[in-house]
């Protein structure tokens, strides 16, 4: 028997209208308006080839080794969280 792990792996822009004082508080909008990016993403992972590994690790930010799947958003300075 064989067991083999692949996963697929994709980046959107979602534009936000106004600068947020905190990335809670930018957590909290992107959460309360997911419909903003949640087709764009549904269309890009659709299209996405198959990489092998889990790729847990293998982006930054992406750490949950438990999670069938794993949401992130990460700012241009670099900050970022997981949805």
């Amino acid at each position: 028997m064989q067991r083999s792990v692949y996963h697929k792996y994709v980046e959107v822009e979602v534009e936000v209208p106004y600068t947020f004082t905190s990335d809670s508080e930018l957590q909290e909008y992107l959460q309360k308006n997911e419909h903003l990016y949640i087709d764009n993403i549904d269309e890009a992972i659709s299209e996405a080839n198959l990489q092998y590994g889990s790729g847990v690790e293998e982006y930054r930010g992406m750490c949950e080794l438990e999670a069938d799947s794993e949401w992130r958003y990460e700012l241009d300075n670099g900050n970022g969280g997981h949805l």
